[in-house]
Formats: structure tokens, sequence, C-alpha cells
């Protein structure tokens, strides 16, 4: 069994660890739905706390996609989709849930930090609708905040609301349709997580 778990990533906790987590997170029932990330910790702002990892998928490849996946992909670009690696097996990575007014948010096509400083003890969470570009996905929100939109669409990114509260901490695809939208330039950075240099580019200073 120590051989198997050693060679898939599995843990004593019957995860599989493929993805990065903060080790400062545990994964608890949540009020919102179902299991969630909680800190034990107090967290800064601008901490990486997911890193998520898997298969990258054409979006046309989506309908072979188990239902039992259809929850645990993110979408990275208008038409490539991050899937599990491993169908039929969670990792911790899996269960950040939705915010309407979250205290997380997108640096990079699947890299979540924190937005503001985080208590122990606090749930993890994200806005989907700053990953998803879909005209015909629509989630229910039980999020249950003053800021809940009561549904979450692949629409949802368009809000101008949405660009004012979080800035650039959108997924960096999305990013450029929104510079695009307002008439900025829409060249779009991706700095890796030690801030030593970014993606096609040379330092950052």
């Amino acid at each position: 069994k120590k051989e198997v778990m050693e060679a898939t990533g599995e843990g004593s906790d019957g995860f599989v660890s493929l993805s990065y987590v903060h080790p400062a997170l545990v994964v608890k029932g949540s009020p919102t739905e179902g299991r969630g990330l909680f800190t034990t910790r107090a967290l800064g702002v601008g901490e990486v706390v997911v890193a998520w990892t898997g298969r990258i998928w054409p979006k046309e490849k989506l309908a072979e996609l188990p239902e039992s996946e259809q929850d645990y992909v993110m979408q990275i670009h208008d038409a490539l989709f991050q899937v599990p690696f491993v169908f039929g097996q969670r990792e911790p990575a899996d269960f950040v849930n939705h915010s309407c007014n979250p205290n997380c948010g997108m640096q990079g096509d699947a890299i979540l930090v924190t937005m503001r400083g985080i208590h122990e003890g606090e749930e993890i969470t994200f806005d989907y609708g700053t990953v998803e570009n879909d005209p015909v996905s629509i989630m229910e929100c039980k999020c249950g905040d003053a800021l809940c939109r009561g549904k979450v669409t692949g629409q949802d990114w368009t809000l101008a609301e949405l660009w004012d509260r979080y800035g650039d901490y959108f997924s960096p695809y999305l990013l450029r349709h929104i510079r695009a939208k307002r008439g900025e330039p829409v060249a779009v950075r991706q700095v890796i997580p030690d801030g030593s240099r970014e993606i096609g580019g040379g330092p950052v200073h």
C-alpha cells in the first residue's frame, strides 16, 4: 500500500496530492458547500494558497469527461480546460469553494493567492466568475454573503462591478478580454510565484 501511495501521491487521508496546497490549509466540512479548505494559522496578503495541475483538454473533448469529474474542471483559455489527472480520486485542491465576496483571487492560469489577510480558521474561497467564459454555464450560489449574486454564470467576468472589485485577480485569458472591452492594452504579465521572472519576459523589477 505504501508503494502505491508514493507512486500516486496519495496520502494517508485517502486524497491524491498532485496540486500544490499551502501547508497551513486543511480539508474540513464547509457551511457553504460540502467540504472546503480552511486555514490552520493566519495568512498574509499575496500568499500562494493553491496551484492546480492537471491534463489540458480542448473544449470539444469535454463531452468525454465522466460526469463525476465535471465539477473539477478549470477553464484556462477560451478553448482549453484543465481536468484532473486521476479520475475518481480527489485531492485537497479540489475543495476550494466559491464566494461572491472571496478572500483569494487568481494570479496566473491556475494559481490562487490571498487578496487580503486571512484569519486562522477561515475558509479559503474565490469567485468562480473570474475563471470561466461560457455563455451557457450557470450555478446556484450558496455563499450567503451580503454581496451574493444568487447565481454564478460563465459571463460574470463581463460585470464591471467585478472588474472594480477584483482588479487583476482574473485568469489571464479573461484579463485580456476585459482590457480589450475597456480599450486598454491587452498584454498580461504572468509572474512566477517567487517574483524572480515573468513568462515571456525578462526579470521583474
